[in-house]
């Protein structure tokens, strides 16, 4: 990530969106407050990460990263590079006490067209293999010709916390994006989803297809990097907001 910040004249930590979910959780339609993540909180938001989404994400779950740790390590380094951008967003059970609980996050940063030619290096097994495909899966197209952009929002990963999953809030974290966005300034998102669940979200949400790998096309030697994987595809999707 580049030297990005934050516009002063955007206060932190702000709230985004407040939701409701779509089904009883213990008796009771949960509600949620989607908001930037605090500062205390940055660091349970990046184990958010490690616990949920290395464990649930296909290319991670494929290759078992979750038992990786120096890929685990490596993503932790990059992951709180990234939330130090100030817009990564979390969501939060809403009337849960004076520390509600993380139940989902979409954690993003702004890339820069300086950022460009810059490869992720990676030295932990499972993590240099799924950043070789993003990277290829980037070299594929260039967002900031097509859109005539300096800049862009990407996406390092959304999830939600399994008990919460179903309500409705991979769409709520998706349009806080936008939100994001439009308060900032920067005009455009690209993220590269790699699970059929998210490319139907993005695609109903407006992002329009710049490329795609067929995750059994994508070999090293000639031998498949993601065998038994249960998706398809990973494609690099884009919307201006």
């Amino acid at each position: 990530m580049t030297s990005w910040k934050r516009p002063d004249s955007v206060p932190h930590p702000k709230v985004w969106r407040r939701a409701v979910g779509r089904k009883p959780v213990d008796g009771k339609v949960p509600s949620f407050v989607i908001q930037d993540v605090p500062e205390d909180r940055e660091e349970e938001l990046v184990q958010f990460m490690v616990e949920n989404f290395v464990r649930n994400e296909p290319l991670s779950r494929c290759l078992n990263s979750s038992n990786d740790p120096v890929s685990i390590k490596e993503l932790r380094e990059q992951w709180v590079e990234v939330v130090a951008q100030k817009i990564t967003i979390a969501a939060f059970l809403k009337e849960d006490g004076p520390r509600p609980r993380l139940v989902g996050c979409n954690l993003i940063g702004v890339v820069t067209r300086a950022d460009k030619n810059i490869k992720n290096e990676f030295k932990g097994e499972t993590a240099s293999k799924i950043m070789k495909l993003l990277d290829y899966l980037d070299s594929l197209a260039d967002p900031f010709e097509k859109y005539g952009v300096e800049e862009y929002i990407a996406a390092m990963g959304l999830s939600v916390a399994k008990e919460f999953q179903g309500q409705g809030l991979g769409k709520e974290l998706l349009k806080a994006r936008f939100d994001v966005g439009r308060a900032v300034g920067v005009k455009l998102t690209v993220t590269a989803f790699t699970a059929i669940e998210s490319q139907v979200l993005a695609t109903r949400e407006g992002f329009e297809e710049l490329a795609r790998i067929d995750y059994k096309d994508y070999k090293v030697d000639g031998k498949e990097v993601f065998p038994g994987i249960t998706s398809k595809c990973a494609i690099l999707m884009a919307k201006r907001i």
